[in-house]
């Protein structure tokens, strides 16, 4: 039984879609709560079906980059897990990190020879790894978070300048753990993570300069988009 087929198989399928029926379910319920919450508070059901509305169309657009995430993970990794990690609570370049160290701890020098050396007792090993390395964050969120956020925003109120520097410190903090795995694997690697830098650049000053405002919403799209293209101009150039 070879990789792909365990990984696109019917019973992983399966598993995915009964994990997502489970979720899903969640959501109806917190909706549920929070739509009767809504009208105890005296809001118009019209006015509640007006940004349920609105919600919809706004999620659909930022969704696009989620879709082209799944067809890059999907390569990797088959349909049903990438769709489960990326509709739940992963992301493109976490998923991809996770996994690439989990084969590398297996002794695999990428995913690339992993998937080559059709190896499939490494399979749940990388399932594990990207589930539990996530999971730390949400216990984090779930006993610190409102204490940590409820501090922030105090700081924020006392500092505004200094408050606002803060939290974009953490955004860049993130970025600078990604990044140096990002530099060092290869100079595709490294000219692609260029390329996608300057792309969003790019956008950036459109939507200033013309204010472009609807153009925001397709800056990550485009940019994976545009990046995996240049990565297969990189690979025929530099290797």
């Amino acid at each position: 039984m070879s990789i792909s087929t365990i990984l696109n198989g019917n019973p992983m399928f399966i598993s995915v879609i009964c994990g997502l029926i489970f979720i899903f379910g969640l959501c109806f319920v917190f909706l549920k709560k929070a739509w009767d919450q809504a009208l105890v508070l005296g809001y118009s059901k019209e006015t509640l079906k007006k940004v349920v509305k609105s919600s919809i169309i706004y999620s659909i657009v930022p969704s696009l980059s989620i879709v082209i995430a799944l067809f890059s993970l999907s390569s990797v990794l088959g349909v049903p897990w990438s769709w489960f990690r990326l509709s739940v609570v992963g992301s493109l370049g976490y998923e991809l990190m996770a996994a690439e160290m989990s084969v590398t701890g297996a002794g695999y020098e990428s995913l690339g020879e992993f998937i080559s050396s059709g190896d499939i007792s490494v399979i749940g090993t990388i399932m594990f790894v990207m589930s539990i390395s996530i999971i730390g964050g949400n216990v984090f969120n779930t006993i610190f978070g409102k204490k940590v956020q409820g501090s922030m925003v105090k700081y924020q109120q006392k500092n505004a300048e200094w408050g606002t520097l803060a939290m974009s410190y953490f955004t860049l903090s993130m970025a600078i753990v990604f990044l140096p795995i990002q530099l060092t694997k290869s100079p595709v690697h490294f000219a692609t993570l260029l390329t996608s830098a300057v792309i969003t650049l790019i956008h950036m000053i459109i939507i200033k300069r013309y204010n472009v405002k609807w153009l925001s919403e397709f800056v990550l799209a485009n940019t994976l988009i545009l990046s995996m293209i240049s990565a297969v101009f990189w690979e025929s150039l530099l290797i």
